[in-house]
């Protein structure tokens, strides 16, 4: 399927940059990257995987931050520090 992802033009691009964002999905996001610049104009697919990049780290910081302060408030209150 990877091969026919010419078809999907930017769309493709776009979701690539979101893939490309994650260390377990860097792999699958360079390599889609790489297979639609042999389709399409590089400029504008790095534009459309930039954007898909953006999307994928607001969506990613979305769901981190908020549980994460309290993750590590717990650690660093169980080491002896001083919430404050």
């Amino acid at each position: 399927t990877l091969i026919h992802l010419g078809n999907y033009g930017y769309i493709g691009a776009f979701f690539a940059g979101i893939l490309f964002v994650s260390t377990y999905t860097v792999g699958i996001g360079a390599l889609l990257l790489l297979i639609l610049a042999e389709y399409l104009n590089p400029i504008e697919i790095a534009l459309m995987a930039g954007l898909g990049a953006v999307f994928g780290d607001y969506v990613i910081f979305r769901l981190v931050k908020d549980n994460l302060v309290d993750e590590l408030a717990d650690i660093y209150n169980k080491f002896g520090g001083k919430q404050g």
